[in-house]
């Protein structure tokens, strides 16, 4: 199990902070020196709150605990940040937490039999260890669980809106299972379906994640809208990271950075690049990354403006851990 680092510095509290000073996330939450409520730090360290409770002999919850406790735990924490940020407690929105983390552990039982994953947060994944049928079972199983913990835990917007998150990530495998067959005809894919698809796989539950607090809590149209927009453009910019970092060992993957020099030099956007030609295309994607940062700030700021002031000290901290994390995302 996680367990809580040394304090560290919190980035935009150190004057003149540089992106090279940006940690990993999961560290930086770890010892952020300010009054965010210890609530939220015990949760995300505590395993049991993401197990789905069940009646009767399953074995999933089990596996659960077994093959996938730990991790960054990103998406509660945007959910408890989101709801501090209005005035919520953190005890107020714990299951709402779990749920999202449900989901996204839900994701990952099927990611990993898609991807032909070796390697789990460190562990052999479930389906390779218990068997294909059970790592396919698992999925859908947690994505029933949610939907019964929903039932008493959040109203129906809450449900209706997770229905619709489930289907585009459902959308957004596909999609990049097609972009991938056009690989083998040496075809190419567009920024518009890289968005897409970068939408399914992380920018349509981050944007979930920081819009079901004002979703639970019946908050206004456009503050819900505004939340959820700001997750997803969070989501992508996180994906497009990830691809900078896993592009020099991918070829056969959707990858931001693939596409990039494709679209510089030619050629397929699926083929392995040279050390060269990732230098150069990086150096592109910091002033992408940099756009970004501020397009996000901007609209974190824009649901500064709905949330009514004075804010309380459990505020102040939320919202700064907020563009703490945007600036994580949006780092090269």
């Amino acid at each position: 199990m996680w367990k809580p680092l040394l304090l560290l510095s919190f980035l935009l509290a150190a004057p003149g902070y540089g992106m090279d000073e940006i940690l990993p996330c999961r560290q930086r939450i770890a010892g952020i020196p300010f009054q965010l409520p210890t609530a939220i730090l015990r949760s995300l360290g505590d395993d049991t709150i993401y197990v789905p409770q069940t009646h009767g002999d399953s074995k999933i919850p089990g596996w659960i605990t077994q093959y996938f406790h730990g991790g960054k735990r990103l998406r509660p924490l945007m959910v408890y940040l989101s709801a501090l940020a209005m005035g919520k407690a953190s005890q107020e929105v714990e299951k709402l937490a779990s749920i999202v983390e449900l989901i996204h552990l839900g994701s990952l039982a099927l990611d990993d039999i898609i991807d032909e994953a070796k390697e789990r947060r460190g562990r052999p994944p479930l389906y390779l260890v218990q068997g294909l049928t059970a790592g396919i079972i698992t999925g859908p199983w947690l994505q029933a669980a949610v939907f019964e913990m929903a039932e008493t835990a959040t109203n129906s917007k809450v449900r209706l809106e997770m229905a619709r998150v489930l289907k585009s990530m459902g959308d957004g495998e596909i999609l990049q299972l097609d972009l991938k067959k056009r690989a083998a005809a040496g075809g190419t894919y567009t920024r518009g379906e890289y968005k897409n698809v970068a939408l399914g796989k992380t920018g349509h539950l981050f944007g979930f994640s920081l819009a079901i607090p004002a979703l639970h809590f019946d908050f206004a149209p456009e503050l819900v809208r505004d939340w959820q927009r700001l997750g997803q453009e969070m989501g992508v910019a996180y994906q497009v990271k990830d691809d900078f970092e896993d592009a020099k060992k991918e070829s056969a993957e959707v990858n931001y950075a693939l596409l990039l020099a494709a679209e510089k030099w030619g050629g397929s956007p699926f083929r392995q690049i040279t050390d060269e030609e990732h230098k150069t295309i990086l150096e592109w994607q910091k002033a992408e990354q940099t756009a970004r940062r501020l397009f996000l700030m901007e609209t974190l700021a824009s649901i500064e403006t709905r949330i009514p002031q004075p804010y309380t000290k459990s505020q102040v901290a939320a919202l700064a851990t907020l563009r703490d994390m945007i600036a994580y995302v949006t780092s090269p």
